[in-house]
């Protein structure tokens, strides 16, 4: 293990753009992996553009990425170009036949959008008392019935070429709060207690990836699921034989931020057995729990041989599920190999854009719908760029055109 590895114990989203202060962070930090966010794909196109820059990262820093979304259908849908779902409660209702058709459809089209990585299915037992982010997510208010509908979800997404990530261990269902916004406990919950049996199931199906609660179970520990030895490593590894890779909920949902630091999070997580930290915000928390790692590895405080432990599994699931393309980059590879016919050299940042009003060519043309996205593409890819509109028909601009060296219509 060396230093440089340590990345791959952090998967990071950036919520408010994969900008250059964001591959600057990734190309420090080399993570080892990335969730996108609703933010960073607006529409098609800007999630076309996001992958194109994860690949290009990919490929020039000779690393590979968990993409992940948590878009599981249903309650929570995030990803463009997706045929919305009734979700896990219709699906529930049903037999499993027509969730393992949803988690192939889902799978096989995150795949072809760039995905390799779902943070779902929710295995979650619904309960009467159950909190509203339990809600729709859950299959059914049964155990078994749960665990047969996550293990069909799950075996699909899988044969497509999607990690699908079982959550949130041991089990949220009977927590009345939601730990996005405070640290609920579960008061009646051992470790034989039905909810659990889902998480088995999904372990059967050889899920690679089983997702933690911030929740406090007192019969088993004073620390939430994330942070608790007794939990992650005592029931998911020993009792249930996991072996595969344990990923913590984000660490800021309020659960977590407001009553532990980083530095102890990072502690407890890895310690219990965890293997990899997703940090939500990486453009504020990436930096400090990276170097919470670092330290706390060179003080003696975190068991190196955990930590080897937990980069062996991450690179087995990535050398079964990560590949350096996907089925539709070629459009991509269309649109870069094109765009050099009539430029010679890359282009600058002081270079004035040219770009159409969004007005339709004919009654059979739609390339208005795409023009209208090309300054927020422009903005996406360039700093500060310098920007002209101008009339299809009559070529008369909007403003003056400046002195320029550098011009792209």
């Amino acid at each position: 293990m060396n230093q440089e590895e340590l990345g791959e114990l952090f998967l990071v989203g950036f919520p408010d753009g994969i900008d250059d202060e964001a591959i600057a962070l990734m190309k420090r930090v080399r993570p080892g992996g990335i969730i996108i966010y609703p933010g960073n794909m607006k529409d098609s196109h800007e999630l076309e553009i996001t992958m194109d820059i994860l690949y290009e990262f990919m490929r020039r820093e000779g690393i590979q990425l968990f993409i992940s979304s948590d878009h599981e259908g249903g309650q929570l849908e995030t990803v463009p170009g997706i045929m919305p779902s009734p979700g896990n409660m219709a699906l529930g209702r049903l037999e499993k036949g027509y969730t393992a058709s949803y988690g192939k459809y889902l799978g096989r089209t995150l795949k072809g959008l760039g995905f390799n990585t779902l943070f779902a299915p929710v295995v979650d037992v619904s309960h009467e008392t159950s909190s509203p982010v339990t809600g729709f997510r859950a299959f059914s208010r049964e155990p078994e019935k749960v665990g047969e509908h996550g293990e069909a979800f799950i075996s699909a997404l899988q044969r497509e070429g999607i990690i699908a990530t079982a959550k949130h261990f041991p089990g949220h269902g009977k927590a009345n709060a939601d730990s996005h916004k405070v640290l609920p406990k579960v008061e009646e919950f051992d470790d034989e207690d039905p909810d659990i049996l889902p998480f088995k199931r999904a372990i059967d199906a050889g899920v690679g990836m089983i997702m933690t609660a911030h929740i406090v179970y007192p019969n088993i520990d004073t620390e939430p699921a994330t942070l608790s030895k007794k939990i992650l490593k005592g029931i998911l590894r020993e009792k249930l034989g996991y072996n595969n890779i344990i990923i913590s909920d984000a660490i800021e949902m309020q659960a977590l931020y407001d009553n532990y630091s980083i530095r102890d999070m990072v502690y407890k997580f890895f310690n219990a057995t965890g293997d990899i930290f997703l940090v939500a915000n990486g453009k504020k928390n990436l930096n400090l729990s990276y170097e919470a790692l670092v330290s706390q590895i060179e003080e003696g405080k975190i068991d190196r041989e955990l930590i080897e432990e937990s980069i062996n599994r991450i690179k087995r699931i990535k050398e079964k599920y990560i590949e350096d393309t996907y089925p539709n980059l070629f459009i991509l590879d269309i649109a870069r190999k094109a765009q050099y016919v009539h430029m010679k050299e890359k282009v600058k940042g002081d270079t004035l854009f040219l770009i159409p009003h969004a007005t339709a060519l004919s009654p059979a043309d739609t390339t208005n719908l795409d023009i209208r996205k090309y300054e927020d593409i422009i903005r996406l890819l360039y700093p500060n760029p310098r920007i002209v509109r101008y009339d299809i028909f009559t070529g008369n601009t909007d403003n003056i055109i400046p002195n320029t060296d550098n011009i792209v219509a």
